[in-house]
């Protein structure tokens, strides 16, 4: 992820919202079976629909 859309996302719903952290990120990656795994380069977890719509526009 490029350092300009981390700090974008940052702004957006501030930095504690932005997770990069690889065992932070570890619960949004797998399904609850354990069957699938993904893989992100962060997790961004915005508090309302207008933060989402920000997150998607960036």
């Amino acid at each position: 992820m490029s350092d300009e859309l981390n700090a974008r996302l940052r702004a957006i719903v501030g930095a504690a919202n932005v997770l990069e952290a690889e065992a932070d990120m570890a619960p949004f990656l797998s399904d609850w079976r354990g069957r699938y795994h993904g893989r992100a380069r962060a997790v961004v977890r915005p508090r309302d629909t207008a933060e989402v719509a920000a997150v998607v526009a960036a």
